[in-house]
C-alpha cells in the first residue's frame, strides 16, 4: 500500500493529473484567446491533411488498389508525416496555455479524443505491410475524421466555419 501511495504521489508531483483536474484549477482563456489558440493549433494540422491528400490522391477522388500497392512506401511516409501532425494537434488541444472556456471545453475534449482515433488509424497506415491494410486503415481514419465537432467549436468561438479561414 505504501508503494502504491508513493507511486501515486510521484505521478502527481510530475504533473500527471488528469487534464480536467488541472484545467479546473486554472483560469479559463477568454473566448477570443481560445479562438486564436484553436486556429494556431488546427490550421497546421489542416495543412498537413491537405498535403497528405495531394501526395496520395493527386487531385483525384480515389486511387486504385494496384496504385496503392506500387506506391506503398511513399504512401506510408505520407501517412507517417500526417500522423505526426495529428498527434501534435491533439497534444496542443489537450494542453492549452490556460483552460479552455467552459463553453467549448467538453467539445474540445471530444474533438481531441476523435482526432486521437484518427491518429491511431493513420499511424497504422504508416506501418501497413500491404495495400489492402493501408486502404482499410484509411477507411477507419476517414470514419473518425468525419465525426469531429469542429464546426460547433468554431461557432462558439466566433471563428469561420471549417474550410474557411484555415
Amino acid at each position: 500500500m505504501a508503494l502504491l501511495l508513493a507511486l501515486l504521489a510521484g505521478l502527481v508531483s510530475v504533473g500527471a493529473a488528469p487534464a480536467g483536474a488541472v484545467a479546473a484549477a486554472e483560469e479559463e482563456m477568454s473566448e477570443q484567446r481560445a479562438g486564436q489558440y484553436y486556429l494556431r493549433v488546427v490550421c497546421p494540422a489542416n495543412e498537413a491533411t491537405q498535403r497528405f491528400s495531394r501526395v496520395v490522391f493527386g487531385g483525384r477522388d480515389r486511387i486504385p488498389g494496384q496504385v496503392v500497392r506500387r506506391r506503398l512506401p511513399e504512401l506510408r511516409r505520407a501517412a507517417g508525416a500526417w500522423a505526426a501532425s495529428i498527434y501534435r494537434e491533439v497534444r496542443e488541444l489537450l494542453n492549452p496555455p490556460k483552460a479552455w472556456p467552459s463553453s467549448v471545453a467538453e467539445q474540445v475534449d471530444t474533438a481531441a479524443a476523435k482526432r486521437l482515433k484518427v491518429h491511431d488509424a493513420v499511424r497504422d497506415m504508416s506501418k501497413a505491410d500491404s495495400a489492402l491494410g493501408y486502404i482499410n486503415h484509411y477507411k477507419r481514419a476517414l470514419k473518425f475524421y468525419r465525426q469531429g465537432p469542429s464546426a460547433g467549436i468554431r461557432a462558439q468561438l466566433d471563428l469561420p466555419p471549417p474550410g474557411r479561414g484555415c
